[in-house]
This record gives structure tokens, sequence and C-alpha cells, in this order.
């Protein structure tokens, strides 16, 4: 994720503690191409049954690497599902449960060489992972259409390194860029609205703080949502977005209506975020440090009731529910 460097001043603080979080390890916010060749890899474990209600997140259990797990909702039958030689993040279920889209980062002993980061697609029990994106710059943030048939995500323009919104059909080479970033400012992290007509994304332009933005589904002019915004998801009722914002503590969980207006303040525990609500909208999963390392916790919606929800001895980041 984008952060700041140079000297410090009061106000690269702020943006830093909500722009660069991930980068200095205190909370991580992980959430022209061709569909590709299949891409081998191994599930340790197959799903039992279809994976309703499962949540999906990427975890550094079992080797320091990042891999894709899933979970039921009360913390029992985690299973690995994919263990490549590099890294794989930001899983995203899926409408119909059957797929997750998720993101590849190869490995590499010189990070001078280091390829860049690409979307793959594979099905619900791990198998059958396909290439999804092969452009020369990273691509990342996978959010799938409320029908299925897209997947919205950045890309980077090799030529500038500025990231945009683009969206892809599944199956099909068909690519647009919905958004034209200023100067100095790069878009990413959307989130498709539950009618498929608006899209929620992040902006963030030189040292300024990160804000949430809204577009349609087609591209145009974006409206304003809000400062100190990050990992924005939309409600399933499509009333309300829950985001990343900060505290005065730092990162916590914020929600509003799709407006920008009622914002409220949901995890009182510091250095929180990268939320996502249940599929029936009564519960939401999220990030947060908890002493040595970043466990996943499920709340209700109003911030009530957080229980912890992995264990693992490791970082869980980037839920998907």
């Amino acid at each position: 994720m984008d952060g700041s460097g140079g000297k410090v001043t009061p106000g690269l603080v702020v943006a830093a503690l909500i722009v660069g979080v991930v980068a200095v390890g205190v909370v991580v916010l992980f959430r022209a191409a061709s569909s590709g060749e299949p891409r081998k890899r191994s599930a340790r474990r197959v799903l039992p049954t279809q994976p309703t209600g499962r949540i999906a997140f990427a975890s550094q259990a079992g080797g320091g690497l990042f891999h894709i797990h899933v979970i039921n909702a009360d913390g029992t039958g985690e299973i690995t599902l994919t263990s490549g030689v590099g890294e794989e993040r930001q899983p995203a279920w899926s409408p119909d449960r059957s797929r997750i889209a998720f993101v590849e980062h190869p490995e590499s002993i010189d990070p001078a060489e280091q390829s860049a980061t690409d979307i793959y697609v594979m099905g619900a029990d791990g198998r059958g992972s396909m290439r999804f994106t092969d452009g020369a710059g990273d691509e990342g943030d996978p959010s799938w259409s409320p029908d299925g048939s897209r997947i919205a995500f950045f890309t980077t323009d090799p030529s500038n390194r500025r990231r945009r919104i683009s969206v892809r059909s599944i199956g099909g080479a068909e690519q647009a860029e919905l958004s034209d970033p200023p100067d100095r400012c790069n878009d990413r992290e959307p989130t498709w609205s539950p009618d498929g007509l608006k899209i929620a994304f992040v902006r963030h332009c030189g040292d300024e703080a990160s804000a949430l933005y809204l577009m349609d589904a087609g591209g145009g002019t974006p409206t304003f949502l809000t400062d100190f915004g990050r990992t924005p998801d939309w409600s399933p009722d499509g009333t309300r977005i829950v985001y990343t914002g900060l505290g005065s503590d730092g990162p916590s969980v914020y929600v509003m209506n799709v407006d920008g207006t009622g914002k409220r303040k949901l995890t009182e525990a510091p250095l929180s975020g990268d939320p996502e609500w249940s599929p029936d909208g009564t519960r939401i999963v999220f990030a947060a440090r908890d002493v040595a390392t970043v466990d996943l916790f499920i709340m209700n919606a109003d911030g009530s009731g957080v229980r912890k929800l992995t264990r693992n001895p490791s970082d869980d980041v980037t839920a998907s529910w």
C-alpha cells in the first residue's frame, strides 16, 4: 500500500497513520490482461462442503509467507488453500461463493528482480488457479461485481507508476479504466455497491491522507465521501459503508451512510481496520493488533459483541466474508 517518506511534520503524522500503517507493521490492511494459463498450486486440504458463510483471509501461519486460508465464523474448521512459492493475499469471494480472487506476490531473493503482482482466480477448494491479469505493473485489490461477471481492481501505469481503478470481464479480454487520478494521486481499493451501479474507492494524493470517493460503475467524475479513509466495504442492503478511519488512538473501524453523513466509530481498541460485512449484514469482520500479532475479530454491526476469530502465532489479515 502507498505510504509517504521524508521529513515528519504534524500533517504527515496524520497521513502516515492512515496511509502508511501497513508499511510500518502496525496493522496490515491488505485488501490489457489475459486470462492466461493455469497456475500450478497445491491445496493442503479440500473443503468438505460449500463454504457458505465462511471467511477467507491471508495468514502467515506455517512458514512466514502469506497464504490464503478459510475459517468458519465461529473460529472452527480453519483450512489452508494455497501454498505457493510466493505469497497470496487479498482474497475476495465471488458472489456465488464458488471462486476466490486473490493477489499473487511472486517470491524473489533480490528485491530488484521482484516481479509485478497479479490477480488470480481459483475454485473455493483452492484448485484450478488461473491468472486473471498480467499487466506490466502491479495489480491488486480485486472486487467482484454483484452479478459475478466482472472484477474491479487497481492497475499501475508502468510509465508513471500511478494507480487507477479498472474493471475486466471474467473469462474475457475486455478491460476498461474507470478512474483517471490527478497528478501525484493514486486510486485503489474499489468496492461495488450491491446493485452494481456504484463503486467506492480510495484516492491518495502526495502527502495528504487517503480519502474515500464514489463513482458510477461505468466511470466518470468521482464524488468525495470522507477524508482519512481506507478499505471501504458496502453493507449488503446498500445503505452504509464500513471503512478504516482515523481515531484518536490511530486507525479504527468506522461506518457511515453512503452519502458520507452519519459517521460513527465502531471499534474502541486502537490499531484496527480493514473491515468487511457478513453476507447478512448483521456482523463485521476486521483486523486488529493483539499484542505481538495482527488477528481477525468479529463484532456486531453496531460495534458490540467483539470476539477474537483467529489465534495463529502470526499475522492474519484481509478477510473476505
